[in-house]
């Protein structure tokens, strides 16, 4: 298991027709590395499947700064767990 990180965000919009959220990181490791880091999710439900769109928009401190790789493969693992979840109930 991968270290812990702490973080807090904050719901900068939420478009209910449009069925999207941004937030966007506040406090934690994560602004250790990141100037800025902004989460938008987007539900398009018009079709089946449903599709989840996840958008990471973030500025580095600095070049040495490594992409948020990490931070968007537990993005991906929350919405499987999502998914499963859903499929369950």
């Amino acid at each position: 298991m991968g270290e812990q990180k702490i973080g807090k965000e904050i719901v900068e919009a939420i478009d209910e027709e449009q069925k999207s959220i941004t937030l966007k990181i506040i406090e934690g490791h994560l602004l250790d590395h990141f100037k800025t880091l902004k989460i938008g999710i987007h539900v398009d439900t018009k079709a089946e499947p449903h599709l989840v769109t996840w958008v990471l928009e973030y500025e580095k401190l600095h070049d040495e700064v490594e992409d948020p790789v990490s931070f968007l493969a537990l993005l991906i693992k929350l919405g499987k767990d999502i998914e499963t979840y859903h499929l369950k109930n």
